[in-house]
This record gives structure tokens, C-alpha cells and sequence, in this order.
């Protein structure tokens, strides 16, 4: 897909989703429904830039300690 930091570039996507047991078919389902949103938003927000970069990186460390 194109690469949003470098759009004239192609990135090939290496996402690893191990799938965790599941009770069921409709586990299952649900799981793969909130990995595809998790895939979504993450690829939505490296598109969504003020000023030429990402208004939130989603590869940026996220500190949790606050400060």
C-alpha cells in the first residue's frame, strides 16, 4: 500500500496476528472484526497529518507515566 510518511513509496504491510484460542465460531469472528479495527485506525492515523505529519504517530512511544 502506499507508505503515508513517503507516499510516492510502496510499504508492504507485515502485520503478525497470531489467533489466540477460541471458544467458537462466533469468537472467532469478533476477534478477527476487532484486529481488522485495530488495523484500521492504526493505518488511518498515520494518514491523518496537520501540517505534513501525523497528528497522532502511531509508531511514536506512548508514555504512560504521564508528567
Amino acid at each position: 500500500m502506499p507508505n503515508s510518511y513517503r507516499p510516492a513509496e510502496s510499504v508492504e504491510l507485515r502485520i503478525h496476528s497470531p489467533i489466540p484460542p477460541m471458544a467458537d465460531e462466533d469468537a472467532f469472528l469478533g476477534w478477527v472484526a476487532w484486529r481488522l479495527r485495530v488495523i484500521a485506525v492504526h493505518e488511518m492515523l498515520e494518514w491523518f497529518k496537520l501540517d505534513g505529519s501525523p497528528y497522532i504517530d502511531p509508531h511514536a512511544s506512548i508514555d504512560v507515566g504521564g508528567g
